[in-house]
């Protein structure tokens, strides 16, 4: 698989996604993300959105 550009569109998904399937990224990736590795989708969550308190609370990033 070739590397796909993450939008913050794609950021939000991918929370959504986790909020729904917990750490399922196999499903993660077969229903939300088909085009990206189920480990990429890991490595992003855990490297930008788990660590960020601030998109964990509000939904959003900061600034």
């Amino acid at each position: 698989m070739s590397y796909i550009k993450w939008s913050l569109n794609d950021e939000f998904a991918l929370k959504q996604a986790v909020d729904k399937y917990g750490n399922d990224w196999s499903a993660i990736q077969k229903h939300f993300f088909p085009e990206r590795c189920a480990v990429r989708l890991k490595n992003k969550y855990y490297s930008r959105i788990y660590r960020n308190k601030a998109f964990r609370k509000r939904g959003q990033f900061p600034k």
